[in-house]
């Protein structure tokens, strides 16, 4: 298909995220606009029951023949510190509502919609799809209680937030709850306490993968996992220490692909693990992931899938 050139583009995200700057670089619609729930009130505006439309630097961007990127709703750290029940968590919760029911108005096709994109959140689903299409998941369960958690997973657990994993101090210090390695016998864990977590079973291994789909595309990096902690994240040199591969893990890619599609999701970053013994594990679907600190091509291809779509490809 060759790319209509008159069309608009809707990107929801911030202006200054690498990976929103590294898509709309290569976007041939002049009439290209970026807002999220934060920047929104600063542009002359109109959305009703028909449509959207919304003054962007280089003309109207209205729905009716466009294509449209949700990266993030809003930014990151928005709004971390208010007082839930005050004016400005209010206000907020507003201007997010506003991004949601602009999502949901006809005349905009989005790499993916937006129920998909939050329904996919709950790793529960995610393990739920993954296990009718066959894919190997840890077992899970969400659990108040350690001798039911001990029955059901055994003792040697991984503990993971059910919810959001980044969070504020009270002293404004950003903090991330990262993917825990638990012995629910010894004596020095206590109990679960108020706040529900994921559990998982415990499974080796000897390398992480991320996968990145794109509309049925698909790239897969590697990392070595006995050169990082349990979840790579906690280690700043592990996001550049991630390889390209080229046709090893064919079968990963194929069911990644499968997921994304039977999820609902246009993109999406996963997280896999290959076994000793050689065996590949889902770990965690990430409906609007980051793919930028994979190594190139990969980084640099996404970005291209992501903005050909949106040109009309």
């Amino acid at each position: 298909m060759t790319s209509d050139l008159g069309a608009c583009v809707l990107i929801v995200g911030e202006e200054t995220d690498p990976h929103v700057e590294a898509v709309a670089a290569l976007l041939e619609s002049a009439l290209t606009v970026v807002i999220d729930a934060e920047s929104l009130s600063s542009r002359p505006y109109l959305l009703s029951a028909d449509g959207f439309e919304v003054e962007g630097l280089a003309g109207p961007f209205r729905s009716g023949r466009a294509r449209a990127w949700m990266r993030r709703l809003a930014p990151a750290d928005w709004g971390h510190g208010d007082a839930i029940g005050s004016h400005a968590a209010v206000a907020q919760a507003a201007a997010v509502s506003l991004i949601a029911g602009i999502a949901r108005v006809p005349g905009i096709d989005w790499l993916t919609p937006i129920d998909p994109l939050l329904i996919c959140e709950s790793k529960l689903l995610q393990i739920r799809i993954a296990d009718r299409l066959g894919i190997a998941t840890p077992r899970t369960v969400v659990t108040n209680k350690v001798d039911t958690a001990v029955r059901e997973l055994g003792h040697n657990v991984v503990i993971k937030p059910l919810g959001p994993g980044h969070f504020t101090t009270s002293d404004g210090t950003p903090a991330v709850v990262y993917a825990t390695a638990v012995d629910l016998l010894s004596p020095d864990f206590q109990d679960l306490g108020p706040t529900p977590f994921l559990l998982q079973e415990r499974i080796t291994a000897s390398t992480h993968l991320r996968v990145v789909t794109v509309r049925g595309q698909c790239w897969v990096a590697e990392l070595d996992a006995d050169s990082v902690p349990l979840d790579w994240r906690a280690e700043e040199a592990a996001h550049s220490s991630f390889r390209a591969t080229y046709g090893t893990h064919d079968t990963v890619a194929k069911a990644a692909a499968r997921l994304a599609d039977d999820l609902g999701l246009g993109y999406s970053s996963q997280d896999w693990i290959l076994t000793p013994s050689g065996d590949e594990v889902l770990l965690d679907v990430n409906p609007a992931g980051q793919w930028l600190f994979l190594p190139e091509p990969i980084a640099s291809a996404v970005s291209a899938a992501i903005a050909s779509w949106l040109n009309g490809g």
